[in-house]
């Protein structure tokens, strides 16, 4: 039997984390949507080699009586 020995090399950006009170789409292999889950704001990162480059955000929780 023959031995052979397969390197791969992985190029793109992993799926980033949500942020807290927030969710992620990915939307193409170089692009995703990052959104709040209680406001309309979005934002996108754009992937450049292994780095995901964009305006990242945070997300404001909403209190029990519907405040920021």
């Amino acid at each position: 039997m023959d031995e052979r020995t397969c390197f791969c090399t992985v190029i793109g950006c992993a799926t980033p984390t949500a942020p807290e009170n927030g969710w992620v789409d990915r939307g193409t292999s170089d692009t995703v949507i990052v959104g709040c889950n209680f406001t309309q704001q979005r934002w996108y990162l754009h992937c450049a080699g292994r780095r995901w480059v964009g305006d990242g955000r945070n997300c404001t929780a909403i209190d029990d009586v519907g405040r920021y």
